[in-house]
């Protein structure tokens, strides 16, 4: 249960940093 995909987890970040970038960048804020 200790062991995760660290392959998947660090997908999950990239998920989540483009999403932030997209909604940043859509808002006019960057």
């Amino acid at each position: 249960m200790k062991q995760k995909d660290p392959f998947k987890n660090l997908m999950n970040q990239i998920n989540l940093n483009a999403l932030f970038l997209t909604m940043n960048f859509q808002n006019g804020i960057i």
